[in-house]
């Protein structure tokens, strides 16, 4: 199971069940994908999308990043 996050302007956040430290999302749409660590937000890889692409998606995680990591450590200690 991958605990989606969120959906906006068609890009899906979210992560995977058997993540790993630091925290991180997965961003998909359109065939691409890209994962941020969430704090500090940071790109750790990308798989096709455009530099713009990369600067919308990190203003969009920066506006929901403490709701990430609310999640991320929600989904995690459980």
């Amino acid at each position: 199971m991958n605990p989606k996050l969120l959906e906006v302007k068609g890009y899906k956040f979210s992560f995977y069940s058997d993540e790993h430290e630091p925290p991180h999302v997965h961003v998909k749409k359109s065939g691409c994908e890209a994962v941020f660590e969430i704090e500090p937000i940071k790109l750790r890889r990308n798989f096709g999308f455009s530099d713009k692409q990369l600067r919308d998606i990190e203003k969009m995680i920066k506006v929901y990043q403490s709701d990430f990591l609310g999640k991320w450590h929600e989904y995690f200690s459980t």
